[in-house]
C-alpha cells in the first residue's frame, strides 16, 4: 500500500515542473499555473479518494501534502512523513516501520535515494502536456519524455473543475497497469508540522521495527 501513495506523491510533485512542461502550449500552461496554485498551497492540502486498480481494486484513503512532509491514511495502514523520517503503520499486523524519509535527499546512487521530489523534477524535465475541454472539465494529460527506470510512469491525466481548478481525478500509467484516484474531497489548509511526525499515542501497542537508509 506504501507503493500506491508514493506513486500519487510523485505525480502531485510532478506539478513544480510547470514551466518546463508547455512552452509551446498557452492553454496547457494555463492550466497547469492554476492547478499547481491549489496543489502548493503554502499551508498544505488534503486529498480525500477512492483509488481503482485496473477498474478492479478498490481502496478509500487520504493524503495530506505540505511541502516536503506528507501523512496518508487508508484501509490497510497509516504513515507520516517529517521530510526526514517515514513511519508506517500496519494495521493488519500492529506495527511501526520507521525508515529514512524519501523526500530526504540521499546520496545512494539510485532514483530512490534523491527522494520524491528528485525523482518528480527527473519524470517533469522535457514532458509534454496537452489539455482539452469536456463536460466543464479540463483534462489535461502529461507524458515524461523521460522516464524514472524506478517509476516508468508512462503517463499522468488530471481532470480538474473549470470553475475551481481542484483536481476530480488522477489516473497513472505505469506500462499496462493503470492507477485511477478518484477526488472525493480536496481542501487547503494550514496544517500543523506535528501531523507529520509520528508519537507512540498515535499508534498504542504498535511493534516499533527499525530500518537503516540503504547503501
Amino acid at each position: 500500500m506504501k507503493r500506491f501513495f508514493r506513486l500519487v506523491t510523485i505525480v502531485v510533485l510532478m506539478l513544480a515542473a510547470v514551466p518546463s512542461w508547455a512552452d509551446d502550449d498557452m492553454s496547457a500552461t494555463e492550466v497547469l499555473d492554476r492547478l499547481s496554485e491549489n496543489f502548493y498551497y503554502f499551508g498544505g492540502i488534503k486529498l480525500n479518494y477512492s483509488l481503482n486498480f485496473n477498474d478492479n481494486m478498490q481502496l478509500q484513503g487520504s493524503i495530506i501534502q505540505k511541502g516536503r512532509m506528507a501523512w496518508y491514511d487508508n484501509n490497510n495502514g497509516t504513515g507520516w512523513d517529517d521530510g526526514k523520517t517515514l513511519w508506517y503503520y500496519s494495521k493488519i499486523d500492529n506495527t511501526v516501520t520507521e525508515s529514512p524519509s524519501p523526500n530526504e535527499p540521499q546520496d545512494t546512487g539510485g532514483d530512490e535515494g534523491f527522494g520524491y521530489l528528485r525523482v518528480a523534477e527527473k519524470m517533469a524535465t522535457h514532458a509534454e502536456a496537452s489539455v482539452r475541454d469536456k463536460d466543464n472539465t479540463y483534462i489535461l494529460t502529461v507524458r515524461p519524455a523521460k522516464m524514472s527506470p524506478y517509476q516508468q510512469i508512462t503517463k499522468a491525466e488530471y481532470v480538474i473543475d473549470k470553475n475551481t481548478f481542484y483536481p476530480k481525478s488522477i489516473t497513472i500509467k505505469i506500462k499496462t497497469v493503470e492507477l485511477k484516484y478518484d477526488i472525493i474531497g480536496f481542501q487547503r489548509g494550514d496544517f500543523a508540522d506535528s501531523m507529520f511526525r509520528f508519537e507512540k499515542s498515535k499508534a498504542p501497542g504498535a511493534k516499533l521495527i527499525k530500518q537503516q537508509a540503504a547503501r
